[in-house]
């Protein structure tokens, strides 16, 4: 696809914010050189195989997730997806991000597969801060041209232990999901009005911000 004059300079000049969707893991692999099943139907697959004795695995994630954490319990299905999740390993074009400076960088992935790129870089222009919930400190880096935020609005892996602060998975947990994070979503709501979004995953009605100035690439 053409790219914009604009939004390569926008690039060029660290004015563009980054926004990952779920499509933007789909060629990371999983240790054997395998592409990992990381489609929101697959997960729900897995789940139900786990906690429902196969049943439901037809249903979309966020039902799936809820009958699960019914029968057994939030953190067991969280921490069933961390073991899922946590062997992921950056694909070549995950590699390339810490190759461009960014304004912000958002995604709604649990998996650390960004923040394994940039620990894999041997020389990335900025230093990756990850956020996951409010009182993460974030306020130095954003002062900082050399540190980049990376906002993890549905929650992360390495965090699965704190109740307050779930993954977003149940319908419910959607309604409720600025919960322990309204910051993150306000700083992204802060750069969607003021930078351009460029938004990698399969489509942007997934309510991760607003579209007003989102580039979809």
């Amino acid at each position: 696809m053409e790219i914009p004059h604009f939004l390569i300079t926008q690039v060029r000049e660290a004015k563009g914010v980054l926004v990952l969707g779920a499509g933007a893991s789909a060629s990371a692999t999983a240790g054997t050189g395998r592409t990992a099943p990381l489609s929101g139907q697959a997960l729900a697959g897995l789940i139900a195989d786990q906690f429902l004795g196969g049943e439901y695995s037809n249903q979309p994630l966020p039902t799936v997730s809820e009958y699960a954490i019914s029968e057994a319990s939030l953190f067991a299905v969280q921490e069933f997806i961390k073991d899922a999740f946590e062997p992921l390993e950056p694909a070549p074009f995950h590699l390339s991000v810490p190759s461009f400076k960014w304004h912000g960088i958002a995604t709604t992935n649990f998996d650390r597969v960004i923040e394994k790129a940039y620990e894999q870089c041997q020389k990335p222009l900025q230093r990756l801060k990850p956020v996951i919930q409010n009182g993460d400190g974030f306020e130095d880096c954003l002062r900082d041209r050399g540190c980049v935020l990376l906002l993890k609005l549905h929650g992360c892996i390495s965090r699965t232990a704190v109740q307050e602060c779930p993954l977003i998975l149940t319908p419910e947990q959607y309604i409720t999901h600025r919960a322990g994070r309204s910051h993150l979503f306000q700083l992204l709501e802060q750069w969607a009005n003021e930078r351009p979004l460029i938004f990698v995953g399969h489509s942007i009605q997934d309510p991760v911000a607003p579209q007003s100035s989102w580039t979809v690439v």
